[in-house]
């Protein structure tokens, strides 16, 4: 895989490392199906899209806009499994266990950490983009890491949403 740069001020050595990690782990069907999705939420513009050229790109704008941040990752974690990439989210979901990130963190049996009550780390950022709230998803952390899925978003799907962004 190419190496992306992400360019990120002010974070950890360790943040940066994993970002760069999943960066690099992120295909082009993924990273469009990304995009799709933050355009659709209303996190990125149309003009982002066509710019936004790789996935180390994509990550920088996200936390440039305050999408996410060291302390909280709940938003990227959220898009990453949407994409069916859950494998990328756990390496951040370990990485705000290991480095004490600040959002609500559930586990299986239902206890969760301390937290700081942030916008993304709200039930409605664990939303599909469909509105459903997918329960595996917020309690279901310990599952072996799942491959990439090709078929998150469909070309039609895709089509619909640029047609009522534009």
């Amino acid at each position: 895989m190419p190496a992306f740069e992400i360019n990120i001020p002010n974070c950890s050595d360790n943040f940066g490392k994993v970002l760069v990690q999943i960066s690099r782990q992120i295909n082009t069907e993924e990273l469009s199906n990304l995009k799709l999705m933050t355009m659709a939420n209303k996190k990125i513009r149309l003009q982002d899209f066509d710019r936004l050229k790789n996935p180390g790109d994509f990550l920088s704008l996200l936390y440039r806009r305050n999408y996410y941040h060291e302390k909280d990752t709940s938003f990227l974690e959220m898009i990453l499994e949407e994409v069916g990439r859950k494998d990328l989210s756990k390496i951040l979901f370990r990485h705000m266990m290991e480095y004490g990130g600040g959002d609500v963190r559930l586990e299986k049996d239902g206890d969760s950490t301390e937290h700081t009550e942030s916008p993304s780390s709200s039930l409605e950022g664990q939303m599909s983009v469909d509105g459903s709230l997918d329960r595996d998803d917020l309690y279901d952390r310990d599952e072996e890491p799942m491959q990439s899925s090709q078929n998150s978003i469909s070309d039609d799907e895709k089509l619909q949403l640029l047609q009522e962004l534009a």
